[in-house]
């Protein structure tokens, strides 16, 4: 008997599926536009399943022929942010005796988060203007975390980021997860670290594929055209991401690629805000 396969899909809104919106579930005679707070966070409520098919996680899903999709997604979630979420979750999936791959979509190096009370909480860094202004940030945290960093700010960011691939890809190899990875974009730090300090084994993790007698590592090439309102990828453009990750998959790990016959495929969307102390489960 064939063990299960089971993709499990780690991002910010990317990854989620942000952006498949049904716009018939648009209140009567209404634009998007023109929604009020409490009407644009239902507008999202109700298109969750819509990010969660049209994502290009459960579009892939079908192109590599896995029975199941773990969708951990989190819209606006920092690097730490999925990675602490992902390590806190393990235990809830139902994945035992399965063949187990975890793509990992990494988001952008200027956020960071922590443990804010139930949850965990994502900063969105900002830049600084001359006067030390924290621009598009009114939080004091984030203010501060900034200024302090100064002149180091994107390489220290950077660092934080290669700290937590290193971490997951060590999380997926004591569990015997598959791992693969890419980035929304590498940035001169973030991807200086990657090419001169990864280690030989993991560097051959990062998707890629051959593009005019060349590697090319952006996944997210050609999908910027198939967007909407929101800016993020509609169905289309994140089906252009699924590809660009179907190709480095078939052209350096077809291993990975299941062959047999799915009976029925399975998306499930993973728990955003996974409470350790409510929960009272021992974890993995």
């Amino acid at each position: 008997m064939v063990n299960k396969k089971v993709l499990i899909t780690v991002g910010c809104s990317f990854t989620e599926g942000i952006g498949c919106w049904d716009y018939s579930l648009l209140p009567k005679n209404k634009d998007v536009n023109q929604l009020s707070n409490s009407e644009t966070y239902e507008f999202f409520q109700n298109n969750s399943d819509n990010f969660l098919k049209g994502s290009w996680g459960t579009q892939l899903q079908k192109k590599i022929g896995y029975h199941t999709h773990i969708n951990c997604g989190i819209g606006g979630s920092s690097n730490s942010h999925q990675l602490k979420n992902f390590m806190d979750t393990i235990h809830t999936w139902d994945i035992d005796n399965s063949d187990v791959l975890v793509i990992w979509l990494m988001t952008y190096n200027h956020r960071f988060s922590f443990y804010n009370n139930d949850s965990i909480t994502t900063y969105g860094m900002a830049a600084v203007d001359n006067d030390n202004n924290v621009l598009d940030s009114n939080d004091e945290l984030t203010k501060s975390h900034i200024i302090e960093l100064g002149d180091s700010f994107d390489p220290s960011m950077s660092k934080e980021s290669f700290h937590n691939l290193r971490c997951m890809r060590d999380i997926c190899k004591v569990n015997n997860f598959s791992f693969l990875f890419t980035s929304v974009e590498y940035g001169d730090h973030f991807g200086y670290l990657v090419d001169n300090f990864l280690d030989t084994d993991t560097l051959t993790k990062r998707l890629k594929y051959t593009k005019n007698g060349a590697p090319e590592y952006n996944m997210m090439e050609g999908s910027w055209r198939h967007t909407s309102h929101c800016g993020h990828q509609n169905d289309m453009g994140y089906g252009i991401v699924s590809n660009n990750m179907y190709n480095s998959i078939l052209e350096n790990h077809s291993y990975l690629i299941n062959t047999e016959e799915v009976p029925e495929y399975v998306q499930i969307r993973n728990c955003e805000k996974y409470n350790i102390l409510y929960e009272r489960t021992r974890l993995k």
